[in-house]
Order: structure tokens, then C-alpha cells, then sequence
């Protein structure tokens, strides 16, 4: 790529390749000027680096310029109908990088690698900016906090729930415009609703996941949304608590976003009409996507990370206190948290303590006993099983768990399904089924003896005893 200009950063001194907005070295965004009409080619709000840019040799090069001519993918922006290309001079402002044609494709590549093998440990001032060239969705820094404030509390695995997400949209409809979020609301003249551009909407969620609301999933959804062709309409609720989020840290590590954040709810007490301000340090991990964006893969509570046993009493008391489970899920409360039970013990022969919840005081749909391990590289909780709440532990790893109904007139004929602790894959897995009284439970355990758990009520008390 013959004619390249070598730059150089103000701050640290590292070398800037062409038009770079930001240095890869320190984070520190750049003074430059804009390359004719091509610089405001690209709309916010789409992932813009190189790496999603270059496709196969032959292919071409595909810039959204002016109206949207781009149809969303899996995460990936790519051609429309008419699959017409407006550049092959791509703006790569995550590395500076121009590819001036499809056979540069290959050497881009790998210089874009050698440019983030070079930010390991690199810790990044998250500007608007740099957030938008680095972040899943080329959204804002305010975005992206709102999305901490109020998507997932908790994520296991890049895993997120509909129901998160459908209650970060219902917070989008209530308080986006207060925190100053991309997405604007449209007019309506049911004023408990809000409706606001579908497009918009899958691209702000891309940096949780690569699900996309549409009319297909109407059925499914909350009664408090709902899509209609191109426009996904919310409904407007009071409420029943704020949160906040301060980004304190973000450190990239190649692949790895590394971001630590205060995070404080607040509510009204049922009881005193006080506000209860519930604060923690939050850790959200970010891997990067073959498009070359980051999506957030994992938030946990910095707590979680001082040992296996601080975890377990940050989960209880984040059921007992916030009715919440670790996945962030709320639980269904009928009667006291007190009536729920709770062990520590091995319960698969790992050598490591688990945690199991019993949760009772809910609707028969809402009970379930979980069993969790801990991770201590991540600080993250791994959930083993979890199965209506009428379990019988071995102490060989198997696991029976009973039906939560038996439709034969036959007491004793109690449907069950056998679990057996893989020591592989580190969670419980299915290995048959049957019924109480039809021999089959010894021929799946042999001679392992049933072990009785050492429950507590979920209480405060109880809670901080765990050693």
C-alpha cells in the first residue's frame, strides 16, 4: 500500500496509520481531518472496522452512505437487494488502516491483528468516540452504561435472557431520553406507549447478543412490547427503582475488554418510604466478534472474585435481600424468604464445596432447586442442575429427581429422571428415567447411599455463618 502516511501520537508517541481517530497504544483520541466526502459517509450507529469491512477477495467492500442500504445479519451488516458497493476505500478507524482494494484484504488482516496484539494491557479512555469504533452496535459511552444500569445483572457464558432484554427496552421507553441515550422515541397517541425504530432498537442489543426483535416473536413477548413492520412499539410503566453506572476502568487485552464499574441501585421501602441504596463494583468482560466489534460475554459483581465462598454468600444474600438468582432472573415470592432452605456441601465428590438452593415459597411453577459450583479462574457461579425442588442426592454423583406430579393412580409409582455428575463436561447430565417402584433407581445407582444435605433456612443469620 504505496503512499501510506505515517503518524504519530501526541500523547505517547506510538505510530498512527493514516486518518486513525484514536491511539491503539494509549486510548488517547486523535486530531484529524476528515478525507473529503467520505468521512461522514458511514451513520453512527453501525460497526464500521476493518474487520467487517474486508470480505473475500472479489467480493468488495460495503459503506453505508446516506440512507440505510444495509440489511442486519447475525450481528454482520451486509448487502441489500441490490448488493450495490458506494467505496473501496473503506474509513478502518479502529487501526487507521485504508484498503484501497479487495486484493489488500489479506495484508489488512493481519496488520489490523499486529495493531490489537499490541494493546495487551492497554488501558482505554472510553470516549464516545472510541466507544462507538469498539463496542458491538457503534454505540455511545452513555449507552453503553445504560445498558450496564439496566440490561442483565448478571450474565453466565454470553447468555442473555429475552425477558433482560425486553426489560431494558421497557427502561429505554421510561428513561432513555433522561440519560440521554441514541435512541429517540417517536411520537404516539397512546401515551402508555412509546414506539421507536426496529432497526435502531437490534442494533443498540447487538452488544448484548445477536437476537433481533421482529413480528415473529410477537406471540412470545411481554404484552408490553409488541413490532409492527418496521417499528417496535413499548409500553410505559412507573418505575420501581433507578440505577446508576460509572465506568471506572476499561483495559483491552487483544481479544479481552476488561470494564469495572460502580453500579448502585435505588428504591422506595415498601415499609418506611426511605430510599435504599444498594451499591456494588461491577465487572463486565468483553470479547471481540469476527467483525471486529466487542459484545459483552460476562457481568459479575467484583465480590464474586475474592473466593468461592464470598460468592456464595453474595448469591444468598442477593436472593434473601433482592429476590434475585444469579442469572439476574427475579424469583416468585409467596410467603417468607425464610422458608427456603440452603446447603454448602460436595455434593458431586469434586473435592469442592457447592452451593444448593431449595426454593419453595412460590408457585409450583416457580419452585426449583439449583445446585452451583464456583469457577475459580472467572468468579463465576456454574450452575450444575437445577430441577423442581424434590431431589435425591447419592453419594456416588447421581442425582434422582422425583415429578412434580404423577399423573397413575399409583402412589408409589413416582415418575423420576436420573442425573449422573460428569466429571468431563463439570455439570450434571441426564441418564435415564423411571418410576420409584419399578427397580430401575438401584440399577442406576448400584450400591451409592443416599446423603442428606445439611439445609438452613435462608436467612441473614444463616447466611453469614458460611465459612
Amino acid at each position: 500500500m504505496e503512499g501510506r502516511k505515517v503518524k504519530y501520537c501526541a500523547n505517547c508517541g506510538s505510530e498512527l496509520r493514516d486518518d486513525a481517530r484514536f491511539c491503539m497504544k494509549c486510548g488517547k483520541p486523535q486530531q484529524v481531518q476528515p478525507q473529503g466526502q467520505q468521512a461522514g459517509a458511514v451513520k453512527r450507529g453501525f460497526i464500521h472496522t476493518t474487520a467487517e469491512k474486508i470480505v473475500a477477495a472479489g467480493v468488495g467492500i460495503c459503506i453505508i452512505a446516506g440512507t440505510a442500504a444495509c440489511q442486519q445479519d447475525d450481528g454482520l451488516f451486509v448487502g441489500g437487494e441490490d448488493s450495490s458497493y458506494v467505496s473501496t476505500e473503506a474509513d478502518s478507524k479502529l487501526t487507521g488502516l485504508v484498503t484501497e482494494t479487495a486484493e489488500d484484504a489479506a495484508v489488512t488482516t493481519v496488520e489490523t491483528e499486529e495493531v490489537l496484539a499490541e494493546a495487551v494491557g492497554t488501558e482505554l479512555e472510553l470516549t464516545d468516540e472510541l466507544c462507538g469504533e469498539l463496542l458491538a452496535g457503534g454505540i455511545t459511552r452513555a449507552d453503553f452504561e445504560f445498558i450496564l444500569a439496566y440490561g442483565p445483572e448478571s450474565m453466565l457464558g454470553g447468555e442473555v435472557s429475552i425477558d433482560d432484554l425486553e426489560s431494558l427496552l421497557l427502561r429505554i421507553a421510561m428513561d432513555g431520553e433522561y440519560y440521554n441515550i441514541s435512541i429517540a422515541a417517536g411520537t404516539e397517541d397512546n401515551t402508555a406507549m412509546r414506539l421507536f425504530n426496529l432497526s435502531e432498537v437490534n442494533n443498540y442489543i447487538l452488544l448484548l447478543t445477536d437476537y433481533q426483535f421482529s413480528e415473529a416473536d410477537n406471540n412470545s413477548l411481554y404484552n408490553h412490547t409488541d413490532v409492527s413492520g418496521d417499528t417496535l412499539y413499548e409500553a410505559v410503566g412507573e418505575p420501581a427503582s433507578s440505577n446508576y453506572v460509572t465506568i471506572q476502568s476499561a483495559v483491552l487485552s487483544g481479544d479481552t475488554m476488561t470494564v469495572e464499574y460502580d453500579f448502585e441501585e435505588v428504591r422506595i421501602s415498601d415499609d418506611t418510604g426511605e430510599e435504599i441504596h444498594n451499591t456494588s463494583q461491577k465487572i463486565a468482560i468483553l470479547h471481540r466478534l469476527d467483525n471486529g466489534s466487542y459484545r459483552i460475554t460476562s457481568i459479575s459483581d467484583a465480590a464474586m472474585l475474592k473466593g468461592r465462598m464470598e460468592a456464595y454468600i453474595l448469591t444468598l444474600e442477593n436472593l434473601y435481600s433482592r429476590c434475585i438468582w444469579p442469572d439476574g432472573s427475579t424469583v416468585d415470592v409467596i410467603g417468607e424468604m425464610s422458608e427456603n432452605m440452603f446447603a454448602v456441601y460436595d455434593v458431586d465428590g469434586d473435592g469442592e464445596e457447592e452451593l444448593v438452593i431449595r426454593y419453595t415459597s412460590s408457585s409450583s411453577a416457580g419452585m426449583q432447586e439449583a445446585v452451583y459450583g464456583y469457577d475459580e479462574e472467572t468468579g463465576e457461579l456454574i450452575l450444575k442442575l437445577t430441577e423442581y425442588p424434590a431431589l435425591t442426592y447419592y453419594d456416588n454423583g447421581f442425582i434422582r429427581a422425583d415429578a412434580s406430579h404423577n399423573q397413575s393412580d399409583d402412589e408409589e409409582a413416582w415418575p423420576y429422571t436420573m442425573y449422573q455428575y460428569s466429571q468431563d463436561t463439570g455439570i450434571y447430565e441426564e441418564v435415564g428415567s423411571g418410576v420409584a417402584n419399578d427397580g430401575s433407581i438401584e440399577g442406576y445407582v448400584e450400591d451409592g447411599n443416599e446423603v442428606e444435605l445439611p439445609y438452613i433456612s435462608i436467612t441473614e443469620e444463616n447466611i453469614q455463618s458460611i465459612q
